[in-house]
């Protein structure tokens, strides 16, 4: 007898944002262009070729994205993209502050409703930033000086989740782990260092519970590569 695995879902949910050449994209980062090379009236077939950055819309940052010695893309092992998911929602104080952190008690507060973030969770940031993302101006929310304004995670509470709770990563529906006013991206480093995740311009967020996720997290293994645009899909029990 065939010994099978069950998975048993009510619903799946895309966390990806759709490619296009006009979606957001971080200064100075290439342009996405898509080009046909192959037509059916030509070739009787229809192929395309694409240009994007290793961190173009939703994507994952690699280890060796911000640390020498870190793993690029073709060496992360298979079972890194297969994760439970919490996500704490700071949508309500984001609105309010647009550098908002979450700050340890905030975790503290959501472990109070919701029990400890167990480990091996990848902790999603809900800041309710996904629905700029029509409006590159808005979503990058760069100041005069060229500065981007968007919420992210605080130093202490990332290194609370990552050492105390043993989150396997964490991810965001902004541009970045790291708030836009944190140009040192202390955020990545603390957790690319440890070799664990980052997720970075996820989408619907809104839409998943506190707890009970599994995300499983389509990548390309890119030789050598320092991330790669990723196809994040929720599977909820």
């Amino acid at each position: 007898m065939v010994n099978q695995r069950l998975i048993r879902f009510s619903r799946i949910i895309s966390l990806s944002h759709p490619i296009t050449p006009a979606m957001p994209r971080w200064p100075g980062d290439p342009e996405v262009e898509f080009a046909t090379v192959a037509t059916r009236e030509r070739e009787g077939y229809f192929l395309r070729r694409f240009r994007l950055g290793e961190h173009s819309g939703t994507h994952v940052n690699a280890p060796l994205s911000f640390c020498p010695d870190g793993a690029a893309m073709d060496e992360m092992p298979p079972e890194t993209w297969v994760v439970p998911a919490i996500v704490i929602d700071i949508s309500r104080q984001c609105a309010a502050d647009p550098d908002y952190c979450l700050s340890r008690s905030d975790v503290e507060h959501w472990e109070a409703r919701n029990g400890p973030v167990s480990g091996g969770s990848c902790v999603l940031l809900q800041s309710g930033w996904s629905s700029r993302w029509h409006d590159g101006k808005a979503y990058l929310n760069l100041d005069d000086e060229g500065l981007p304004h968007y919420p992210g995670f605080s130093v202490e509470a990332a290194f609370y989740l990552l050492e105390a709770r043993k989150a396997a990563g964490l991810g965001t529906d902004t541009p970045g782990v790291d708030a836009g006013v944190d140009n040192r991206f202390s955020i990545n480093r603390l957790v690319l260092e440890r070799q664990r995740i980052v997720l970075e311009n996820l989408n619907g967020l809104d839409r998943l519970p506190a707890v009970g996720t599994t995300l499983i997290i389509g990548v390309l293994a890119l030789e050598g590569g320092s991330g790669s645009p990723a196809a994040v899909t929720a599977v909820m029990p």
